[in-house]
């Protein structure tokens, strides 16, 4: 009789186990949370959050979501503004969101990335104490930023095959604090040069292939101030600024390294309606092999 009882016993436990899995085989397209009951959740090829009806996910802290090989998720539509989605995750210290690959042993690259699309809904693509891993297959990063000005605090984005955090998009922006990117196959960032402003305090970086923020090199055209990260900003190209007399300022310490050939530009050589300012007390410029 033991060994009958033993059998159903462990029947029982390996049924629980399956019973939490969550499978997610479609578009995501009314507003769900994503709870602890239902942990982990499996997203089993390329699916969207987005629909009329503005799906917002929600995920509880403790949260774990799965990537099978080469799976992605995008947040709203790329071309239609009747199609918004977004996602909210509520992870705390404790008990993070978890994103990773589906696999027993991962590698770097095993999972596309999430990435938030042109119209992914505003002030609700927001990411408190998650982990990124084991994504950036696609060639951009773990998470790529397209759209919908996601917020980022307290998150981590590791082992990526290329970037840790990308910007697809030279027109938008993401706002980033108390975040760490570590052992990432490329640069640890890709970032709206005009919007450098918005990388917060508090952010690490370490065991990058490249330890340097790579800014995508837009026109400044706004007043802002660019903060001391611990790492070199990169010029990915030429960097112009058309800022008026509302100075780019560069705190001290800050290290702008400039790509063979490229160049920094302030204000237009023959209109005075495109004038530009910069002050870098105690900031550094020296050239830089990306290779390196």
């Amino acid at each position: 009789m033991k060994p009958l009882c033993l059998f159903l016993f462990c029947g029982l436990l390996c049924g629980s186990a399956l019973f939490g899995d969550t499978n997610i085989n479609a578009n995501i397209e009314t507003s769900v949370t994503w709870t602890l009951a239902g942990s982990p959740y499996i997203i089993n090829g390329d699916y969207a959050i987005q629909g009329s009806a503005n799906p917002i996910v929600t995920i509880e802290a403790g949260v774990q979501v799965r990537f099978v090989a080469g799976a992605s998720l995008s947040l709203g539509f790329t071309s239609s503004s009747s199609l918004p989605g977004g996602m909210v995750v509520n992870g705390t210290a404790a008990n993070p969101v978890l994103f990773t690959a589906h696999a027993a042993t991962p590698t770097p690259g095993f999972w596309e990335c999430i990435r938030s699309r042109q119209y992914a809904t505003q002030n609700y693509v927001t990411f408190d104490y998650a982990i990124f891993e084991y994504g950036g297959s696609a060639g951009t990063g773990i998470f790529d930023v397209n759209g919908g000005n996601p917020d980022f605090d307290h998150c981590t984005f590791r082992y990526s095959s290329n970037y840790g955090l990308y910007h697809s998009s030279s027109a938008v922006t993401a706002t980033l604090s108390n975040c760490s990117f570590l052992d990432n196959g490329g640069y640890p960032l890709h970032w709206n040069a005009n919007q450098a402003a918005s990388i917060g305090s508090g952010n690490t970086f370490a065991g990058n292939t490249n330890q340097r923020i790579l800014l995508r090199s837009v026109d400044i055209e706004a007043a802002q101030t660019w903060a001391d990260q611990g790492v070199p900003y990169e010029v990915e190209n030429d960097l112009t600024l058309y800022n008026s007399t509302n100075a780019l300022v560069l705190n001290p310490g800050v290290e702008l390294q400039f790509r063979n050939g490229k160049r920094l530009l302030v204000g237009h050589p023959s209109s005075s309606l495109y004038a530009g300012s910069i002050t870098a007390e105690g900031a550094v410029f020296r050239a830089v092999d990306p290779g390196t």
